[in-house]
């Protein structure tokens, strides 16, 4: 089961803010961050099913972001249907770094595909 990485085009959409952005508030959450929905393309074939991504810009992401981030997808699987076996990813920033010891295996155990932005 290879893992499928996002495309150039797909977090171009990201960082560039045309991707449909999921608000905490309107996932019935606090606070100010968000979470992208993408179609999932495969050779300009669609997928009804869509990805969920969370794109990261601080300087390290650790075991509170996850947290942050699980509940976040864990909200928008029980809000609608076309979520609930979306793959997750967590889309680091060219310069954003990652707690190795505890959160990157867990991210990888939970089954999120974790990817760096090149630019």
């Amino acid at each position: 089961n290879p893992t499928k990485r996002l495309s150039q085009s797909q977090i171009q959409a990201i960082q560039g803010d045309s991707a449909t952005k999921i608000t905490e508030k309107e996932l019935g959450l606090k606070g100010r961050k968000h979470i992208y929905q993408l179609k999932n393309e495969t050779n300009g074939v669609s997928d009804p099913k869509m990805l969920l991504v969370m794109y990261y810009e601080g300087s390290k992401y650790v075991g509170k972001d996850m947290q942050r981030m699980n509940s976040m997808v864990q909200a928008a699987q029980n809000q609608d249907d076309v979520h609930k076996t979306a793959p997750v990813y967590l889309l680091l920033s060219a310069t954003s770094g990652i707690c190795r010891r505890k959160t990157l295996p867990q991210l990888l155990a939970d089954g999120v595909i974790v990817q760096r932005a090149t630019v």
